[in-house]
């Protein structure tokens, strides 16, 4: 039987961040199996499920974790909705999808991500 690939706790539960801000993170995964494993990034649009981009990103492999950066800038105020896959060489699949905070800063001061949230089911934005 096949286990699937298992992600590390290198990606936040919750990411934060504010428009033409590039966030940076580390995506670590391993298998039980052995296997290899694939990384892959998509990022969505938060109210419609729409596929902006999906990237297979370029790992890494040392000491049976598999690590890749994941790059990406939000360029405009929306909901957007990330998803992190790691596939290995049988077919198992493993998603994770972090809470997305986006702080516009529309109000020319500092973005308050506690109290300034808008919620929809997994999908979320700072105001």
């Amino acid at each position: 039987m096949n286990s699937v690939p298992k992600f590390a706790s290198s990606i936040p539960d919750v990411i934060q961040t504010e428009v033409d801000q590039i966030i940076s993170i580390d995506v670590q995964a391993t298998d039980d199996d052995g296997d290899e494993i694939s990384l892959f990034a998509s990022v969505k649009n938060g109210d419609n499920e729409e596929q902006l981009s999906e990237t297979e990103l370029s790992t890494e492999m040392e000491d049976s974790v598999y690590t890749a950066l994941f790059d990406w800038t939000p360029t405009e105020k929306r909901l957007y909705k990330i998803e992190f896959r790691a596939r290995d060489e049988k077919g198992g699949v493993t998603i994770l999808n972090p809470l997305f905070l986006l702080c516009a800063c529309s109000n020319g001061g500092q973005c308050d991500y506690d109290n300034s949230q808008v919620h929809t089911g997994n999908k979320h934005r700072a105001g």
